[in-house]
């Protein structure tokens, strides 16, 4: 498995380079958000994509360094582009289908789109 651009396939959004001067890790390409959500894309070996078909299960690993955890979400579809973490209240305000609702910020801009 590895991360790969762009981000959100058609949408031109800025990309970060996490650990990219640190040798002891691999870069790892994101969209960070006004918000402070990180968004990143990866892409499975067949091996590993017939792994998750016939057994349905995918590992997450991350590194506390005994900090308390963040919140964490993997999906297998795209965000929406115009990325915005919604808080509970205005979730459940809104009566939204998905816990998880984003809003992307527009590239160029750095407007929400």
């Amino acid at each position: 498995m590895k991360p790969i651009t762009p981000i959100v396939p058609g949408h031109d959004l800025p990309v970060v380079e996490f650990a990219k001067d640190q040798p002891e890790y691999f870069t790892l390409p994101a969209h960070r958000t006004l918000d402070g959500v990180v968004v990143t894309r990866w892409q499975l070996s067949w091996r590993e994509r017939l792994r998750v078909l016939l057994r349905g299960n995918l590992w997450l690993h991350v590194h506390t360094f005994n900090q308390p955890l963040q919140p964490v979400l993997l999906e297998v579809v795209p965000p929406e582009v115009g990325f915005r973490f919604r808080g509970r209240a205005e979730r459940e305000a809104r009566n939204a289908r998905n816990p998880y609702e984003f809003d992307f910020l527009d590239g160029a801009t750095g407007a929400k789109r």
